[in-house]
């Protein structure tokens, strides 16, 4: 009786080996890469920039969570981790702070965008 335990704990500890879990995507990307990123799939846009910024203009669908309000982070936990996003802010620095949060809190797929809304702006 306990070979047959002992076998079925085996078998079933082997069959978990054949699974394989999707590596995780959290990379920094230039604004081409994420343009196409966004042709291909479909994206969770995060702008990290205050409201004002967000106001005086963002990508097409964002969502504004601003990196400096006190339940940031809160806030960032209760978007879908299972979900693509793309994260920006002006430049890359407040982003590149979310992206290592995003990391922490298990998101799978998140796409930092190198040098922010400015650079997109630049290479319309």
């Amino acid at each position: 009786m306990k070979y047959a335990v002992l076998f079925i704990a085996v078998a079933i500890s082997f069959s978990f080996l054949g699974q394989k879990t999707p590596p995780k995507v959290l990379k920094t990307v230039s604004v081409a890469a994420v343009k196409e990123e966004l042709k291909k799939h479909e994206f969770v846009i995060l702008d990290v920039r205050t409201p004002e910024e967000y106001n005086a203009g963002h990508l097409k669908g964002a969502i504004n969570l601003n990196f400096y309000d006190a339940d940031f982070q809160k806030k960032l936990a209760a978007v879908d981790k299972r979900k693509k996003v793309v994260v920006y802010c002006a430049v890359g620095g407040r982003s590149g702070q979310a992206l290592t949060q995003m990391d922490a809190l298990g998101f799978t797929y998140v796409l930092n965008m190198k040098g922010g809304y400015n650079a997109w702006k630049t290479q319309q």
